[in-house]
């Protein structure tokens, strides 16, 4: 990994602290002690992150649905031809059209919004929001693609160090019968989907386990390669 990042800076000029690529400079001593590397990226860099192996976090920073904007992203590129053969493993570059991928073919996910001349789409998302309770609806927007769930209500503003005990919420002192990822779990009896859960790794930053949104990731492509049709079942063994 560290290898693979390092000449991932120097393709972009940012490998060394002079500029120069003398040979030796970048070079980390091995010290036989575990160490923790830190690669800085945006979402277009996921799959070079998984084609060099599985980080033990992913953190977003970024202003939106960074789960859902990653797997937007992700989709788009040929990932099913390149688990056809090893020698693409490590070559997942990004297609001509952002809205291509699977050959060719339109991208299962073109956005994440929708138009409210679409009932179908509003059905599906006031079907999903029933089946919260309404005290947990903390805020509302099909036209987004976006349903907030909190315990906290308006004007409430939750500690950023709180520890998010599940059966209670401290800071407001509110009976909590499940918690919020639990409700969201029970969805997937009765719609296909997949949770991304974000856990604390410190007061006001959490982050995404990489095997746990690697293994959302196969699941999806499982799922998209079913309803493509079985020719596609073979690239997921």
């Amino acid at each position: 990994m560290r290898k693979k990042t390092e000449a991932s800076l120097k393709e972009t000029g940012h490998g060394s602290r002079s500029g120069k690529e003398s040979e030796g400079e970048n070079d980390i001593p091995e010290t036989g002690k575990s160490e923790a590397y830190f690669y800085k990226m945006d979402i277009h860099r996921v799959p070079f992150l998984f084609s060099s192996g599985i980080p033990e976090y992913i953190i977003p920073a970024i202003p939106f649905h960074a789960a859902a904007y990653m797997l937007a992203d992700l989709l788009k590129f040929p990932i099913l031809d390149a688990c056809k053969s090893k020698r693409n493993k490590e070559n997942l570059a990004e297609t001509s059209s952002p809205e291509e991928g699977f050959s060719g073919e339109k991208s299962p996910v073109s956005e994440l919004f929708i138009k409210p001349e679409d009932p179908e789409l509003m059905s599906y998302f006031n079907n999903i929001e029933s089946v919260f309770p309404e005290d947990i609806i903390a805020g509302s927007y099909p036209e987004h693609g976006m349903l907030f769930l909190s315990y906290a209500r308006g004007g409430e503003i939750c500690p950023d160090g709180c520890p998010g005990p599940r059966d209670r919420c401290p800071s407001f002192g509110r009976k909590k019968p499940r918690t919020i990822t639990e409700y969201s779990r029970e969805l997937l009896h009765s719609i296909p989907g997949w949770v991304f859960e974000s856990h604390q790794m410190k007061p006001g930053t959490g982050g995404l386990k990489g095997a746990e949104f690697r293994q959302n990731i196969l699941e999806i492509l499982e799922f998209l390669g079913n309803i493509q049709g079985k020719s596609r079942t073979g690239l997921f063994s």
